[in-house]
This record gives C-alpha cells, sequence and structure tokens, in this order.
C-alpha cells in the first residue's frame, strides 16, 4: 500500500471513528433507567424499554466498531496493514474503503461468517 493510500485510509479512519464517537454520545441518554411510572402519551413502559434495548445494542455495535477502529488505526503503519490476518493476502482498496477496519480479506471474512 501506498503512502498516498494510507494517508487517505487514516484519514478515513479518523472520520468514521470521530462519526462513531458521535453515534455513542447520541446513544449513552437513551440507554438512562426508565422510571416505573414513566409514560410518554400513548407510549406504554413496556414500549419504552423495547425502544431502550434496541438503542443498547446499537450501543454495543457502535462501542465494538470503535474498538476496530481504534486498532486499525493503531497499527495503520505497520507493514502489515491491509494484509488478510487469517490468508497473508492484500485486502482489496474498494474493501477498506468501505470497511477501513477490516482485517479479513471477503473471502475469508465469507469463510468466518463475519
Amino acid at each position: 500500500m501506498t503512502t498516498e493510500a494510507k494517508a487517505a485510509l487514516r484519514q478515513t479512519l479518523e472520520a468514521a471513528a470521530a462519526k462513531t464517537a458521535d453515534e455513542i454520545a447520541q446513544l449513552e441518554p437513551q440507554l438512562e433507567p426508565i422510571a416505573p411510572d414513566c409514560c410518554l402519551g400513548e407510549l406504554t413502559r413496556s414500549e419504552l424499554m423495547g425502544e431502550q434495548e434496541v438503542a443498547a445494542k446499537a450501543y454495543e455495535a457502535a462501542l465494538r466498531r470503535k474498538n476496530r477502529l481504534a486498532y486499525a488505526l493503531s497499527r495503520i503503519d505497520a507493514e502489515a496493514f491491509g494484509v488478510c490476518e487469517a490468508c497473508d493476502e492484500a485486502i482489496a482498496p474498494a474493501r477498506l474503503a468501505l470497511m477501513p477496519e477490516a482485517t479479513l480479506c471477503v473471502a475469508c471474512a465469507n469463510e468466518r461468517g463475519e
């Protein structure tokens, strides 16, 4: 991978990390406990709890992505960056453009069901 490509990918990773941090910040208030007597118009407490569960899943996914992005940023200068951890083949630039935190090529990711 060229120096210019790594620089562009670093910018993509940093932008994705910032966006993910914003998503996490927006989801955190939705994880607050719901008061037993809370009712907003037609929404019942159980509906609010269902929405909170959805927010919790999104929050967990955002935290996982944040960690993967931080890992990618920590190793972007390594020679092995952009190389599949399973088969040691280069990860396609198009895949890295869409998923800059990818550590597996498409074939290996499909084999693992990721």
